[in-house]
């Protein structure tokens, strides 16, 4: 557990300090958070990334993913009794860098509201880097749970 936690804030130590950073460097906090969550809840937390090639290297603003892995975990797994699992997806539809980020917990009927704290910080930023070109959408999956669908230009690093 120590070795996952000294990964963990590694891997946060430095970007923090920036506006944005390449999405291969968000997933990999993201997945050092969710390494971290998946010690302390035992097996009660799977999780899976998978992120296109093409996109990796694309800017996005530090922390999104952080920021809806956290409360995938938060209102998704940890208010369920059973097993969870969350699921980053990163692709790209048109011109526009899709993160789409998925528990199978109870939904958004048992979860605190999603207009307050991280997930209301997070589409703040949002529309300060991408004024109305962006969009974070959270929604019922329809076979059980949440996702949370971020959705922003394509920027890659140099850009």
């Amino acid at each position: 557990m120590l070795d996952a936690l000294i990964d963990f804030l590694r891997a946060n130590s430095t970007s923090f300090s920036r506006s944005d950073n390449p999405l291969s460097e968000e997933l990999s906090r993201a997945e050092s958070y969710l390494k971290l969550m998946q010690l302390r809840l035992g097996g009660r937390l799977g999780y899976e990334v998978t992120c296109s090639p093409s996109v990796a290297s694309c800017q996005v603003p530090t922390a999104c993913v952080l920021v809806l892995a956290e409360n995938a975990v938060k209102h998704g797994i940890e208010r369920n009794p059973s097993n969870g699992a969350i699921t980053i997806r990163c692709y790209v539809e048109g011109l526009m860098l899709v993160i789409d980020v998925e528990n199978d917990g109870p939904g958004l009927a048992t979860a605190s509201a999603v207009s307050q704290g991280g997930l209301y910080n997070l589409r703040e930023r949002l529309r300060l880097a991408f004024g109305g070109s962006s969009r974070l959408k959270v929604e019922e999956r329809a076979e059980g749970g949440v996702r949370a669908s971020l959705r922003m230009p394509l920027a890659t690093e140099g850009a």
